[in-house]
């Protein structure tokens, strides 16, 4: 995802999800690129934390999206479709028309699980993401009846987000099982008492 703000050129490029692999067995992956402050006027590059220079992302999908009119045609399409291939509606055999809201809110879950609770065979998964897990759990229910609508996942999150500790937002992200230099959670928490002091928020707002 990039983003260009004149007068400084910024480019603002951050987490972002891909895919689907080569092999269609993972969906989706996240790709890690720093945020930077590109200037003109001086050639150089100055890199900034997405706490500093937030950045807005867009789960998009311009070969699969479809726009649903209200009070329009029924909205139930042939499966399969996607990369996921988990999908449960879609491993039925002879699976019937299925409404594609609730696949979305399963495949943004099943993302969620992959890659940042369970981890899957390519990498794996997250400490401190377990705040995440029931929510997680509801939207790739196997009932699609039964998951929530995207809305309601979104303002799920926001209120699980608003019950955490200012000290569990700033915390490191550190892979199950990974060993971290006692100078790497120094650098870290050191960072983050600067930013706590000046009062630069452990999510920003965009």
């Amino acid at each position: 995802m990039t983003e260009i703000v004149s007068p400084a050129w910024v480019v603002v490029v951050g987490h972002y999800l891909r895919g689907p692999r080569a092999n269609n067995r993972v969906p989706y992956y996240i790709v890690t690129i720093r945020v930077g402050v590109y200037s003109p006027l001086i050639n150089c590059k100055v890199v900034r934390s997405r706490t500093r220079k937030p950045v807005k992302y867009y789960l998009i999908d311009f070969d699969l999206s479809k726009e649903y009119p209200p009070g329009g045609p029924s909205r139930l399409e042939e499966p399969p479709w996607g990369g996921d291939k988990t999908v449960p509606e879609h491993l039925i055999p002879d699976a019937p028309p299925c409404d594609p809201f609730p696949v979305d809110v399963y495949c943004l879950g099943n993302c969620i699980r992959e890659n940042f609770l369970d981890g899957d065979e390519f990498h794996k998964g997250r400490k401190g993401f377990e705040f995440m897990r029931e929510l997680v759990d509801d939207m790739t229910n196997p009932d699609p009846l039964k998951r929530p609508q995207m809305s309601q996942a979104a303002s799920r999150l926001n209120s699980i987000i608003d019950g955490l500790s200012d000290w569990q937002l700033r915390s490191p992200i550190v892979e199950v099982g990974q060993r971290t230099k006692v100078t790497t959670f120094v650098k870290h928490w050191t960072k983050q008492l600067v930013r706590k002091a000046r009062g630069i928020p452990a999510i920003p707002k965009v």
